[in-house]
């Protein structure tokens, strides 16, 4: 979660939305939860599986690099060591 908070800092005044989904938490949890750590990016709540199904999520992390159009063009399964790492794959997004 702070290599997210990098990349939207980083990235919030370009263009680039930077969007979580917890899959299974309460909103309010959630919501004390970025409070409490001071992040400002989006963080939705996925409590009934919707979206995680609607995405064929099957493990958690899983990344989705959308472009503009709304068309994911790159999907990574597992976290991330650095923000390098991340802007790699955001590159074929913002190109």
């Amino acid at each position: 979660m702070p290599l997210v908070q990098q990349l939207y800092e980083k990235y919030k005044d370009k263009g680039v939305a930077v969007v979580t989904v917890n899959m299974g938490g309460s909103p309010a949890g959630i919501a004390q939860f970025m409070a409490e750590r001071e992040y400002a990016f989006i963080a939705l709540t996925d409590t009934q599986g919707s979206t995680g199904h609607d995405y064929g999520i099957q493990y958690v992390p899983t990344s989705f690099f959308i472009d503009k159009d709304g068309i994911i063009q790159d999907k990574v399964i597992g976290g991330f060591v650095n923000l390098a790492q991340i802007e790699g794959h955001l590159t074929k997004i913002t190109q």
